[in-house]
């Protein structure tokens, strides 16, 4: 078994090991994973922040000791803000974006450059949901994404709640299944509102808003109105509501 850590900004997870694959998930820096196959110039790897699996290139994983990988993977505090950097001695500097975990890396050998990276950045607080949702306000939609430059409607959950210390898996529909269910006259602001598409099955979901809106990614990342009905972006029904849960 291989462990490895992700030291570049923003990392593509593929379905298959192939660069015309499906994007399923990204990986930011910072995270660590397991490493359960390979391939040409291609790994497996597993997230462990939420056991999801893709396809990154080879190239791209740094191997990590056991103890590393246990000890950087327990790292509980992540940059609020969007863009923040490593600066490397000479110099260059690499973006760490939104959610990314502030690990202290000690004398990584990247690139063919040793640095000592010591984190800078704010650490999200679990009194200031509101604001770090209002700094993804208008990020594309993208599949399988998790950043401000390109989210999906579970990544951008998922980021959000592991940044206020609330763990939930990575599919809206594995999200479903976990908290606590809200009768719907009972819902508020911070409770997750999910949405079933026309054979029922769970295909997206929102944060419930005050003053009956939701907040949530659909082509980008916005505030439409929360109708018992489902979501109304000013002229249409969009998706169907299915139920709500509660997860603090």
């Amino acid at each position: 078994m291989q462990y490895g850590i992700c030291l570049i900004s923003l990392v593509p997870m593929r379905a298959e090991p192939a660069h015309r694959s499906e994007q399923v998930s990204q990986l930011l820096y910072g995270e660590c994973f397991l490493v359960i196959n390979s391939q040409q110039n291609w790994v497996q790897i597993q997230n462990r922040h939420d056991g999801y699996r893709g396809w990154i290139l080879a190239e791209q994983a740094t191997i990590l000791p056991q103890d590393l990988y246990e000890t950087y993977g327990r790292c509980n505090q992540f940059s609020s803000e969007l863009v923040s950097f490593v600066e490397f001695p000479n110099g260059l500097r690499q973006p760490i974006l939104l959610g990314s975990p502030l690990v202290e890396i000690p004398e990584v050998v990247y690139y063919g450059q040793e640095f000592l990276f010591k984190p800078t950045t704010q650490y999200a607080k679990l009194d200031n949901l509101r604001e770090l949702a209002a700094t993804l306000l208008g990020a594309p939609y993208a599949w399988g994404g998790r950043s401000p430059f390109g989210i999906d409607c579970s990544g951008l959950i998922q980021l959000l709640f592991r940044m206020i210390g609330i763990k939930i898996p990575r599919d809206a529909h594995q999200q479903s299944e976990e908290g606590s269910l809200v009768p719907l006259d009972e819902m508020q602001a911070g409770d997750l509102a999910f949405f079933k598409n026309e054979q029922g099955k769970i295909s997206h979901v929102g944060l419930v808003w005050e003053n009956e809106k939701i907040f949530h990614a659909a082509a980008q990342v916005r505030v439409d109105d929360l109708h018992r009905k489902g979501i109304f972006d000013g002229e249409k029904y969009t998706h169907q509501l299915a139920w709500v849960r509660r997860f603090w």
